[in-house]
């Protein structure tokens, strides 16, 4: 499983309760994002198989969901916990190697942001854009507060002169 040291997990946002597996990894494909030009996807099954695919060449483990929000993955002799983060967009998702700050992401393939967001740099560029984006409207609205302001002590000023 590929994984990234990042220095953004703060952009993660850890779920609060248990993943909805149903709804969340249940009969989608999954895309991993790496840069290293592997075609990694997986594929979770509901009777608790995980299908894994890099570059075509598919290997089958298994999962299951925890009660503490976790998710034990196991492939062939290796067993993984991660623990679900996801970013606001629910075609990005997230599974951080418990206990470490390493992440791997994946990306839902039948998203629209699977055409735009191919690697793992692509996925950095796709947040600063929204970063951006937010603090420009951010930028907007505090320009405009300041215009009110700025009238309201304008119209006061001469309603008292």
């Amino acid at each position: 499983m590929k994984t990234y040291l990042l220095n953004i997990p703060q952009r993660l946002k850890l779920f609060n309760k248990v993943l909805d597996a149903k709804t969340q990894l249940i009969n989608k494909s999954w895309r991993v994002l790496n840069d290293d030009g592997v075609v990694e996807s997986y594929f979770f099954k509901n009777n608790g198989e995980i299908i894994i695919s890099q570059n075509g060449m598919a290997q089958i483990g298994k999962y299951e969901v925890l009660p503490i929000g976790k998710i034990l993955v196991s492939i062939a002799d290796k067993n993984y916990i991660l623990r679900p983060t996801a970013t606001e967009d629910k075609a990005i998702l997230g599974f951080q190697l418990d206990g470490t700050e390493q992440y791997s992401l994946l990306l839902d393939e039948a998203s629209s942001l699977s055409s735009k967001i191919r690697t793992f740099s692509d996925f950095q560029n796709h947040l600063l854009a929204l970063e951006n984006r937010e603090r420009l409207l951010a930028d907007k609205e505090a320009a405009k507060e300041q215009q009110n302001r700025e009238k309201i002590e304008k119209e006061n000023y001469l309603f008292t002169a």
